[in-house]
Formats: structure tokens, C-alpha cells, sequence
């Protein structure tokens, strides 16, 4: 619904047609602030739109009088002197957003709504005053159900723009809040790279990184769609030698492919590469999406993805995570994932002990050490260490870390 259509005369209309039983204007059922009521009939979206209606003016009547320094009512008011003591109190101050929301609540909204001229009587005003006090409430209240709606609306489509990305670890990103905003800024303002691969050691967090500077420009309403595409791990030939050439057409051919489906470019999917490269041109170049390419791996793919990809970051941006440098690639803006710190890595094994066992777990900064220096500051593998001492003794998990160092070298 279109926030220009939120108007006073709407408002009243709706509220006056429930106080009448009578069935409600069919414009403010289509909120998206009612949108989780996916499926839900016309009167249970009605109820839904009054508790909503309700809320805002509660919460907006109780704002004023804690500014005006009234102590809140121990309970709605429901007979006649309830109200008409609260009505005074409310009118005392001399605030109008206060007698505007009081006005309204008592009008439409409290247990036993009146009309205004009996709360004229009761508040010992005019008929006239409560009136205006009406009509200036009914603006606040289209004001606040515009600002409910824009939020909902933002939040629909940042769930919208989550749709393809995998599901979140709730794993404390470790070390790697720093990143993701270096990440965002590059990927954000004027004059950005429009191609970024994120770098490093297998388990290092790539896709971790990737994966939360994702769903953090989700809630970016410039944003206009998030595509995520992960590359599978190229199958050996029978000579256990990487088909090369073959491998890295059909990268390209399934990455595509993939870009078309998600942004619901079906029959796109289905053309040959030249045109599909065409078309996902034109259309990436309208508005700013955001394309994750995940685990690109293998140099041949590297060779044959990159070109194809360069023409469609008009407006678009490319982030890649690869465990291979793209360095050598001049259009691509390399970003290095360091190793974490001996104290994030402290902070890390901490949680992940915390998350397994329940409660609060902590290692002695020796311990730390050892392990750090047996595994050094690569996530996954304090996490396994993690994951290992929730059965294992600590000097068995060590024993085998160094056994295993020594067996590498």
C-alpha cells in the first residue's frame, strides 16, 4: 500500500466502521505491516489491523504522559467518572499531542468508546475542542501507522533480499566484525570495486565473511536483489586430472544459469551463454544487486568466469570467495582474510565451548597458547579443537595436534 493512501479520513472511516459493525475500507487490509498474517482471512486481518491501530495510540498516549510527568492509569478506564478523571488529567498540562491522543483513544479505542460530545462533557470542554483535538489526532495516528508501515515494509523486502542466502551461524563473527565493514564500505560507496574476492586459508571464515556482509545489505534499501551462487567442487577425470577446459565452461554455463533463476529470469536460464550474457547485462545494469560467488577454486574457472562477469558490474557488484589469490585478475580488488589474533582466537574457542557445553567455559591462557600455536588462528579449526575437548581430555586433543603437526612437516 502506497503510504500516501495512510489519511486522517481513512483512519476515521475505519475506526467509525468497527464501532458500527459495519465492513471496513478494503485499502488498509493490504498493509505490510499486517504481511505475517500470510493467508488470513478478511476478519482476522481486521482484528490484526486494530491491535495495531490500538498499540500505536496506547504506546504514543502513554509517551505523553510520562513527558507531561502523569502517573499511567492502574487500568483502562471503563465508567463514565474513570474516564472523565482521566480525561482531566490528561487536558491538565495544556500539552495538545497529549490531548490529541487522549481524545482519540477514549473516542474509537478504549474499552467503552463515546462520542464527543459526551467526552466534551466529561473532560468539561467544548464540543469544538474535542473535535479538534480528534482531527489532530488522527494525523498523529496516520503519521505513526506511515512510519509502521515503511518499517514493515523495509523488513519484508530485507527478508525478500535474504531469500537465496544460506541460513545464518549464530556463531559470534569473531574477529571479523572489522571486516565486514571495511567490506561494506568498498562495496558501497561511490566509485566502489565492483569486483571483490575475499581470500584465504581453507576454514579461514571466507564464506563466513561473505555470508554476513550479505545479510547486512540486505537491509540496504538501494539494494535492489541478492543473488548467492556456490560453485561445487570440480569432479576428476578418470586420469584423476581436472577437466580444465570442460570444468570451466560449465562454471560459467551454472553460474549464469544460477544469476537468471534467482532473479527469476527462468527462461534466461535456458539460452545459450552469449545471450544470456546479454540479457543479465541489461538488467543489472537498471538498479545495484549484490552477486556472491562462492568458493570459485580452480584457475581455469577463475579464467573463463572472470571476463563473463566484468561487462555485468555496471551497477551490480561481485563479491567471490576463492582460497586462490585473483590478484593476477586486473579487474578483481583482492581482500585478504588475516588469521585471527591469539585474543580473538581466545574469544573464539570461548564461545564455541560456551555454545556446546551451556554455560560459561573458559581455558587457561596457556592452554590458548598451545593450542594456538599447534592450529594458529584459522576458525575452523579452533572450532574443531572446540568441538574435540567436549569428549576428549585437553592433553589428548593437544597430543593429537602436535602428532599431526609433526606428520604435515
Amino acid at each position: 500500500m502506497e503510504l500516501d493512501a495512510i489519511t486522517p479520513t481513512l483512519l476515521e472511516q475505519t475506526l467509525r466502521s468497527w464501532q458500527q459493525a459495519e465492513a471496513l475500507p478494503a485499502e488498509l487490509l493490504d498493509l505490510d505491516a499486517l504481511r505475517d498474517a500470510a493467508g488470513a482471512s478478511s476478519v482476522e486481518l481486521s482484528l490484526r489491523l486494530h491491535d495495531l491501530l490500538s498499540t500505536l495510540t496506547i504506546e504514543a498516549l502513554t509517551r505523553q504522559r510520562q513527558l507531561a510527568g502523569l502517573p499511567l492509569p492502574p487500568a483502562p478506564p471503563r465508567l463514565a467518572e474513570e474516564v472523565a478523571a482521566t480525561l482531566a488529567a490528561d487536558f491538565q498540562p495544556g500539552s495538545e499531542p497529549l490531548e490529541a491522543w487522549s481524545v482519540l483513544y477514549h473516542r474509537y479505542l478504549g474499552p467503552q468508546p463515546r462520542p464527543a460530545v459526551q467526552l466534551a462533557a466529561l473532560a468539561h470542554v467544548t464540543e469544538r475542542q474535542i473535535r479538534r483535538r480528534l482531527d489532530t489526532g488522527l494525523h498523529l495516528l496516520a503519521d505513526a501507522l506511515r512510519r509502521a508501515e515503511r518499517e514493515a515494509h523495509q523488513r519484508f523486502r530485507s527478508l525478500h533480499r535474504q531469500r537465496h542466502l544460506p541460513p545464518l551461524d549464530y556463531t559470534p563473527l569473531v574477529g571479523l566484525e572489522p571486516l565486514v565493514d571495511e567490506l561494506l564500505q568498498r562495496l558501497t560507496t561511490p566509485m566502489s570495486q565492483r569486483l571483490i574476492s575475499i581470500e584465504g586459508l581453507g576454514g579461514i571464515g571466507k564464506t563466513t565473511l561473505a555470508q554476513a556482509v550479505a545479510y547486512r545489505l540486505a537491509d540496504y534499501e538501494e539494494i535492489a536483489d541478492i543473488v548467492w551462487v556456490r560453485i561445487r567442487e570440480p569432479e576428476p577425470s578418470e586420469l584423476g586430472e581436472p577437466l580444465a577446459a570442460t570444468e570451466a565452461a560449465r562454471v560459467v554455463e551454472a553460474v549464469l544459469g544460477q544469476i537468471a533463476a534467482q532473479l527469476g529470469l527462468t527462461p534466461v536460464a535456458e539460452l545459450p551463454t552469449a545471450e544470456k550474457l546479454n540479457r543479465l547485462r541489461a538488467v543489472l545494469a537498471m538498479a545495484p544487486y549484490l552477486v556472491v560467488i562462492d568458493n570459485l577454486e580452480t584457475t581455469a574457472a577463475a579464467q573463463a568466469l572472470l571476463p563473463a562477469l566484468h561487462p555485468l558490474a555496471g551497477a551490480t557488484r561481485f563479491l567471490l570467495t576463492s582460497r586462490h589469490s585473483l590478484r593476477p585478475f586486473a579487474a578483481v580488488y583482492p581482500f585478504a582474510v588475516p588469521e585471527l589474533s591469539l585474543a580473538d582466537s581466545q574469544r573464539l574457542i570461548t564461545s564455541a565451548l560456551t555454545a556446546r557445553h551451556g554455560q560459561p567455559a573458559a581455558l587457561a591462557p596457556a592452554t590458548v597458547q598451545a593450542i594456538y600455536e599447534a592450529v594458529g588462528g584459522v576458525p575452523l579449526a579452533l572450532k574443531l579443537v572446540a568441538a574435540q575437548l567436549r569428549h576428549l581430555p585437553l592433553s589428548a586433543v593437544l597430543a593429537g595436534l602436535r602428532q599431526a603437526r609433526h606428520t604435515a612437516a
